[in-house]
């Protein structure tokens, strides 16, 4: 029995010290577990709060361009309507905006059309006619298809110098614009480096294109597109502010990159928020975001240490008190109290957020339907009852595609997965009166416990559809009217031409009998004439060849004027030689230096062509034959034109407008022999092939003579970017 007793005490002795270290290990291990508890939730409170203000960036990017979208589209009805606005209606238009107060990133609203090659002289002629200047199109280039800029609004120095840059040239945009044409709807290009940043690639841009078809319509099929294309609205923008300006309005915790993930393979960062390198972030938390064709990948990160200290003080003060359980149980409680108050805030920004929906619904002036997978109403709202003139008793249940005529009636736009799809409907009313219906569907993302698949939002536009009606009958009644003026004038024009040229040819045969009998009076009678009748018979023989030489320049003129250009590459260098040892054979004795730049190359009609250059050049030859010694310069400009200098003896700028006048001069017969035409020639071969002319000069200082020939070839055409 000692031996029991003994071994009680020593139990005794032993047993605190037991239980203490098993009570140690338990209050140890009870801490550890509420401390990696209390690590869970800070965690899953952290990426509960990133997630819900990824939700709401992911929203308001989208927000933002569905606007930019809605900007577009206004610009384009201005532009499908009868005529091209003008300039100040464009900037008119754009200043109503206020584009540079609300949209801080967006560089402008813009538009180019859409030119085949056939159409390009005809388009520079009817901007012209519109303006009053000739537009030039850069790159210079011959190439299947442009897309020039012709308005970009606001207006500055910067967005003017753009006017005539060919958008269609480069492939970012080219692809962009291509996309758009084909599929009828907005498309954003990748990621493009703007002109105005002049070239400099750390700052990421892209441009939103919509297509502008003629007529306002949307045709139905990708060849049909293609022949109705008028061009383009668009959009500028750079994405570094374009994100300060989406989320200026939000209190952010967290750090993002914005990307652009279309293609296969690394994704192309647009723009990130500063700071993001040399620090540990949690995440990232992605979003994938496919709109307007492209797919932009969002990246939020979040600090690492986002509710570290509080899991933190959970160890560190519950190790030294790891026996004392009732700050166990405080602790236990207080973890489950926390998780009732976030269970219950959930609960209530839940039914917030449905009674603001039902809210909506309620007071919307538009018509609104909840519809289940089969297409069955499931609720509606006052407005959609108004609208088809029954209760929500007798709607409810009701198939949604029986309240309508079968197919639609109008444009059918089908968004990305997951977007809207909208189209026009008609219906009937009790009384039997048709009226069109505007019906825009938006997917609702199946959850569990949720019957309700679409909503579609519907609003009578009966008549919107009328008044568009008329005016679409009003557009081809004047369409009609426009051709046929247009086909009077054009036979007008050839039956003035023609008459010109059949006079000049009838006035030659009475000139020539005038000079036959005035020569034949003064050989045969000369002896019975005396001095003074011999002079009037030289006066009227020097009229009748001046008058011939009249009407043979006026046979010129009309030349120019006819036949069809025959295109085809031309060396104005080879050409400009030619033309100087002519003149340099027929006047030996002038003592001339010519300089030819090499390498001038164009395109045009060879013949025509030609005579321009021979006029230019005699001009010059003729007006320096003063100086002992002339100089003659032939090249071409940094802009792209051809020029004729001299030393002579210029011009008066005041009298510059005379110059290209049929038969002015600004100098005597006596000076300078010749009939004023020269010029004249020039300027018409200038115009029929699209191209511009220009001239300065001095008195006493010489002239110069600038052209364009639109054809112009450039060995490095492709290296030009807008």
């Amino acid at each position: 029995m000692p031996n029991q007793a003994d071994a009680h005490d020593q139990f005794n002795q032993h047993a605190p010290i037991l239980f203490g270290v098993l009570a140690g290990i338990c209050a140890t291990i009870m801490v550890l577990l509420i401390w990696r508890n209390e690590q869970t939730v800070a965690h899953r409170e952290t990426m509960a709060e990133l997630n819900s203000e990824a939700d709401l960036v992911e929203s308001l990017v989208r927000q933002r361009l569905d606007a930019l979208e809605l900007i577009m589209r206004g610009g384009a009805s201005l532009i499908a309507g009868d005529t091209l606005p003008t300039d100040e209606q464009w900037q008119s238009y754009v200043a109503g905006l206020d584009l540079e107060q609300r949209y801080t990133a967006v560089v402008g609203l813009g538009y180019g059309p859409y030119i085949d090659r056939v159409d390009l002289m005809r388009f520079q002629q009817d901007w012209k006619e519109r303006t009053g200047e000739m537009i030039n199109i850069q790159p210079w280039g011959v190439r299947p298809e442009y897309a020039p800029v012709i308005y970009l609004a606001p207006a500055s120095q910067a967005t003017r110098s753009l006017i005539g840059r060919d958008m269609y040239i480069e492939a970012t945009r080219r692809e962009a614009m291509q996309r758009a044409m084909e599929s009828g709807h907005p498309w954003l290009s990748g990621s493009v480096e703007l002109f105005l940043d002049g070239g400099n690639p750390s700052v990421r841009s892209m441009i939103f294109y919509t297509p502008v078809y003629r007529g306002g319509e949307h045709p139905e099929t990708v060849a049909a597109r293609r022949a109705n294309m008028m061009g383009w609205v668009y959009i500028p923008f750079r994405m570094p502010k374009f994100i300060d300006m989406t989320l200026k309005s939000v209190k952010r915790k967290l750090k993002l990159r914005i990307s652009d993930a279309t293609t296969v393979g690394k994704p192309i960062t647009l723009a990130e928020d500063p700071g993001l390198s040399g620090k540990a972030f949690r995440g990232p938390i992605e979003r994938s975001i496919p709109v307007y064709g492209r797919v932009l990948r969002l990246e939020f990160f979040g600090e690492e240490d986002a509710g570290a200290e509080r899991s933190q003080w959970v160890l560190w003060s519950g190790l030294p008190l790891a026996l004392a359980t009732g700050l166990i149980a405080f602790l236990l409680a207080r973890t489950q109290a926390r998780a009732h108050v976030l269970a219950r805030d959930m609960t209530r920004a839940h039914a917030r957020s449905e009674a603001l929906f039902r809210s909506a619904m309620v007071h919307s002036g538009i018509g609104m339907a909840l519809l289940d997978d089969k297409g069955d109403i499931v609720e509606v709202n006052p407005a959609f009852t108004r609208l088809f003139e029954r209760d929500i008793g007798a709607l409810r249940g009701t198939h949604f595609a029986a309240l309508l005529d079968h197919g639609s009636v109008g444009l059918v736009e089908q968004g990305e997965e997951g977007g809207m799809r909208m189209e026009i409907r008609r219906f009937a009313r009790r009384n039997g009166e048709l009226r069109h219906v505007s019906l825009v569907y938006g997917k609702i993302p199946s959850k569990d416990g949720v019957d309700i698949r679409l909503l579609v939002q519907t609003e009578d536009i009966s008549d919107r559809v009328r008044s568009e009606a008329r005016i679409r009958a009003l557009n081809r009644t004047l369409e009609l009217r426009v051709d046929a003026r247009t086909r009077e004038l054009s036979e007008a024009n050839q039956q003035l031409e023609t008459f010109a040229y059949s006079v000049s040819h009838d006035l030659r045969a009475p000139l020539r009998a005038i000079d036959g009998f005035s020569r034949l009076l003064s050989d045969r009678h000369a002896d019975a004439l005396d001095d003074t009748a011999k002079g009037y018979l030289s006066r009227i023989r020097e009229g009748a060849r001046r008058m011939d030489d009249l009407i043979g320049a006026i046979l010129t003129i009309s030349r120019v004027s006819r036949g069809e250009l025959q295109h085809q590459p031309l060396d104005l260098s080879a050409l400009a030689r030619e033309i100087v040892d002519e003149l340099a054979a027929s006047d030996p004795q002038r003592v001339v230096e010519v300089e030819i730049a090499p390498g001038l190359h164009a395109e045009g009609d060879a013949s025509l062509v030609r005579t321009l250059m021979q006029n230019l050049i005699g001009n010059a030859w003729k007006f320096t034959r003063d100086r002992e010694t002339a100089h003659i310069r032939i090249g071409r400009d940094p802009g792209g034109y051809f020029f004729v200098e001299d030393d002579g003896v210029g011009f008066d700028p005041a009298y510059a407008g005379k110059l290209f006048q049929p038969f002015q001069r600004l100098h005597t017969e006596s000076e300078f022999v010749g009939y004023g035409i020269g010029l004249a020639t020039v300027r018409r071969i200038v115009e029929r092939h699209g191209g511009t002319l220009q001239a300065r000069g001095e008195v006493g200082r010489g002239a110069c003579f600038a052209f364009t020939l639109p054809g112009v070839l450039h060995d490095n055409d492709d290296d030009h970017q807008i």
